[in-house]
């Protein structure tokens, strides 16, 4: 616990106060320091663990990554790699060599978080699991991340991102208007570890007060099948979609080739709005019931939109109080800030902490 109290702790997510147009007026400053003084080791990579314990060490905590002697196999990609690693420390241990084994279980003695992305069973066999490692540390939060979870048919299966994004049934509710696909983002990897942050937030708060900490279970599966649920679960896949029901909600195409999307549901002053800039006046009294279903009205929306370029109607929107953005990738200056600061250090070169933590570990 903080001891200056909780007033003088800073808000952890970026508030934006707006004016009525939605334009960003401040920002009040993030915590960075909720964590400090934290321990975090982690065994983990490639991404769910690794987005897991970045956003940790963006919120303030130490975290001591343990590499095998090749490396992270996420160093083959090294925009993805620095991105989940800056402000880490890196120390190659060879988990086959039993004084590694104990340098580790060292570490975990001191530890407040311990992170594994094994699948299940590989942690203990290893001479690192959560009973072990518990039985030395009451306090360690442990948390395991695996494809999965420990329990069920499915433990021992293994599997990437595309996998658990087509067995949570999440790929059945995104393509539910066309063939499924590959996705270019990893979906269950980012959403794993998010999960596994929160639950390692909400284990450390019960081991400040209670003095004992537990074993988390995060599946990367499980983490989407939540999303799922949380949309209605296989209620919604029976049911028509908002694409099905709403015709000025979606991606359209403009002349000149870009994709515009429009998201007003069932408000009339966006449906009002929106009906100004693209000439159906015509149409713009039309409440929601009435506009349900109206396919010939989708069909208007498209052609209108397929006859403008893209720098007039992005004049034409940014004065109408309606909601729209165009498909594209991130750019400098666009406003959309991460929700925790990024870590203000560099990704650490292979065992570049090595030396220092293995004298630190042997005092």
């Amino acid at each position: 616990m903080d001891p200056r109290g909780p007033e003088a702790l800073e808000c952890p997510f970026p508030m934006v106060i707006s004016n009525q147009r939605g334009a960003a007026s401040r920002t009040i400053p993030r915590m960075r320091e909720v964590l400090s003084g934290r321990l975090v080791v982690d065994l983990s990579v490639t991404a769910p663990g690794p987005y897991c314990t970045s956003l940790l060490a963006r919120m303030g905590a130490r975290v001591v990554k343990f590499e095998p002697p090749e490396g992270d196999p996420a160093r083959r990609f090294p925009t993805v790699h620095d991105a989940l690693n800056r402000g880490k420390e890196s120390v190659v241990v060879d988990l086959d060599r039993p004084e590694d084994v104990a340098m580790v279980r060292r570490a975990a003695a001191r530890a407040d978080v311990f992170v594994e992305g094994w699948r299940p069973g590989v942690a203990e066999r290893r001479g690192l699991g959560a009973t072990e490692l518990l039985a030395g540390n009451p306090a360690l939060v442990y948390c395991s991340i695996s494809g999965y979870g420990a329990e069920g048919p499915l433990r021992d299966r293994p599997g990437h991102d595309v996998n658990f994004v087509a067995a949570s049934g999440l790929a059945t509710a995104m393509f539910r208007h066309r063939e499924p696909q590959a996705l270019g983002a990893p979906l269950a990897d980012l959403a794993g570890g998010t999960f596994g942050a929160l639950c390692v937030l909400g284990a450390l708060i019960e081991a400040t007060t209670t003095g004992r900490g537990r074993h988390l279970e995060v599946s990367l599966a499980g983490s989407l099948r939540d999303w799922v649920d949380a949309m209605g679960g296989a209620a919604t896949l029976s049911t028509p979609s908002i694409l099905d029901t709403v015709p000025h909600y979606g991606v359209f195409r403009t002349r000149d080739g870009h994709h515009l999307s429009l998201g007003s549901v069932y408000e009339d002053d966006f449906w009002r709005e929106l009906c100004g800039v693209l000439g159906l006046d015509e149409h713009a009294a039309l409440g929601f019931e009435e506009r349900l279903g109206r396919a010939d009205l989708r069909a208007l929306i498209e052609e209108r939109i397929g006859t403008r370029f893209r720098p007039d109607l992005e004049r034409d929107l940014s004065s109408a109080a309606t909601c729209w953005a165009f498909v594209d990738p991130p750019r400098p200056g666009d406003g959309i800030l991460p929700i925790l600061p990024e870590h203000p250090d560099l990704p650490p070169a292979l065992g570049e902490h090595t030396d220092a933590v293995r004298a630190e570990l042997s005092s």
